[in-house]
């Protein structure tokens, strides 16, 4: 199949399409990391919130439900795609099966601590982490300077918003899951130079491969959240570079001061 986008004189391929598609035509080994935020299953969805106060506030709040499906399959592929090895996100429904599905040497379960994250709106635990499972395939991963536990906040939507992309003329989220790009910075330091991100959604991982001097694939079935992809690549690509030593920190420090 070819890619809908080249951009980045060939160095970034982009796919609007079904990530099972692509993934079937692709070359055994043809990446040296997948580093991607596969749609959570197994969640409820469709509950709400009231806030009280001066003035009264309902459905201020409503969960994320299974709003992708449940279907994985497209994870099988990546043993075989890719060369090296995969850092995927996971919540702790699915902390298991992803890693059984994903076939390889797990050599982590990283950690990442949302301190500003929603309290449950249900009789349930305060959910403040997610999961990212570091899994080795071959040679050429560089986990070292990976930690098990990375404390960065959230991303807020609303008045707050800064690097969380907002839906047209509103203040809500435009994509329910967007992940900080801080956090795929440090995660992309344990990968060589080709990465694969088969749910781009708003294109946070093709951010993070362009200022840290990757190649990246990236697929995105929504048309919505590639044009969004697109754009922030592109943007991405237009900005001076820094050093890729500076990379990383300078991000770290932004979210220290949220």
């Amino acid at each position: 199949m070819e890619p809908t986008d080249i951009l980045g004189n060939g160095k970034i391929r982009l796919y609007l399409a079904d990530c099972l598609d692509v993934m079937r035509d692709m070359p055994n080994g043809c990446v040296d990391c997948v580093v991607t935020d596969p749609p959570y299953f197994g969640l409820k969805g469709g509950v709400s919130s009231t806030y009280g106060g001066v003035a009264v506030q309902t459905n201020a709040t409503i969960t994320l439900g299974d709003v992708w499906g449940s279907n994985l399959e497209a994870l099988a592929h990546i043993r075989r795609i890719a060369r090296s090895g995969a850092l995927v996100f996971c919540s702790w429904h699915c902390v298991g099966e992803i890693r059984d599905i994903l076939d390889g040497i797990p050599v982590g379960l990283l950690t990442w601590y949302k301190r500003n994250s929603q309290p449950s709106l249900r009789n349930r635990p305060w959910y403040r982490t997610e999961f990212i499972w570091a899994i080795e395939y071959g040679t050429g991963m560089n986990w070292k300077p990976l930690t098990t536990m990375y404390d960065i906040p959230g991303l807020p939507a609303g008045c707050m918003a800064t690097e969380r992309v907002l839906g047209k003329n509103t203040k809500k989220a435009a994509h329910p899951t967007q992940k900080p790009l801080s956090l795929i910075v440090q995660l992309l330091k344990a990968c060589n130079t080709i990465i694969l991100d088969p749910f781009m959604g708003t294109g946070t991982t093709g951010v993070a491969c362009v200022q840290m001097e990757r190649q990246f694939i990236g697929v995105e079935i929504d048309a919505g959240y590639y044009e969004i992809a697109k754009k922030r690549i592109i943007d991405a690509l237009a900005q001076p570079m820094l050093p890729m030593s500076n990379v990383a920190e300078d991000i770290v420090e932004q979210d220290k001061l949220l």
